[in-house]
């Protein structure tokens, strides 16, 4: 979770009053990428105030509805509080903002291998929800957009880097492999530990249709590596638990040391779009190296020895 926008007690107060709700005390959540969010001390209980950052109105109000389709499909996470007015997405100043019930719990920014294979099987869970109607067909990591960053000479090493990665991958390739609902995202800050059996999942701003092995891949360069390595013992985990749930077929096992690599690579690419292009961050400017430090590692681990370490 992140903080872009600031926002006075006197405007929360409003929001809180829209909601039918009294404020006690609000504060800022930091860390995250995306969107700028709050939690809310209320007479009605915690609540997590997101202002959308990207994405605008319509992307609000898809994740809004997949909220509400999680809720039919009795997945347990984040529920949409509505507003007074009935609206689940709200307008102010010209961004969208939503209300979402707080869940007790903590984040576990370096899950162990226990935690992992707990997580693997959440996700394989989460893989067997069926796939909204309403879902983007890509991950919005793919959008041509980001590939604008190059010949911005920013890092011109990097970009020179990244053109010939995208242009080796050219998109992601034709496969007979399952697709559906897809989290895209699912890195430490959106898994949530708690007094529950199962980790709970959070934070479908990137959810999608697409490769179920696609959200391993991201799901393994996000929760199993450290700076730029990966560590294969914890992806082993993380695997070994989705595996309990919904075995990998073939051709998935085949192709996903290519989507680990994909992942960090589209991840590294949107890091430089957001902290050098779009919200220029000095702090997190060198983000983006980061994956691409990982793309390479895993990329120099012969394709064999990668399957026996993290399958076998």
């Amino acid at each position: 979770m992140a903080t872009y926008t600031k926002i006075s007690k006197k405007e929360v107060l409003k929001i809180a009053d829209s909601y039918n709700l009294v404020l006690k005390e609000f504060h800022s959540m930091e860390g995250g990428a995306s969107n700028s969010n709050y939690l809310l001390t209320t007479d009605k209980g915690l609540f997590m105030l997101t202002i959308f950052e990207d994405g605008g109105f319509k992307g609000a109000k898809r994740l809004a509805k997949l909220l509400t389709w999680f809720k039919k499909q009795q997945f347990y996470t984040t529920r949409i509080r509505r507003a007074s007015s009935g609206k689940k997405v709200m307008k102010w100043r010209k961004k969208p903002v939503f209300l979402k019930k707080y869940i007790p719990a903590h984040i576990v920014d370096q899950p162990g291998k226990k935690q992992l294979k707990k997580i693997g099987k959440a996700l394989a869970r989460f893989h067997q929800i069926p796939a909204a109607p309403f879902l983007p067909k890509i991950h919005v990591y793919e959008q041509p957009r980001f590939s604008e960053v190059i010949g911005t000479g920013k890092d011109p090493e990097y970009e020179t880097w990244l053109d010939e990665k995208l242009n080796a991958m050219d998109g992601h390739p034709k496969i007979d492999a399952p697709k559906g609902l897809v989290h895209g995202d699912l890195f430490p800050d959106n898994v949530l530990f708690s007094d529950r059996k199962n980790p709970i999942i959070i934070d479908f701003e990137e959810a999608c249709l697409h490769f179920l092995v696609f959200d391993l891949g991201m799901s393994i360069i996000g929760l199993c590596s450290k700076g730029s390595k990966l560590n294969l013992k914890k992806a082993r985990a993380l695997l070994k638990g989705y595996q309990k749930i919904r075995p990998l077929l073939p051709i998935e096992k085949e192709y996903l040391q290519y989507f680990a690599v994909y992942g960090a690579v589209k991840t590294s690419n949107w890091r430089y779009w957001k902290y050098h292009i779009d919200k220029p961050n000095p702090k997190r400017k060198n983000k983006h190296r980061e994956m691409m430090g990982l793309a390479k590692n895993i990329a120099e681990i012969p394709g064999a020895l990668f399957l026996e370490k993290v399958l076998n």
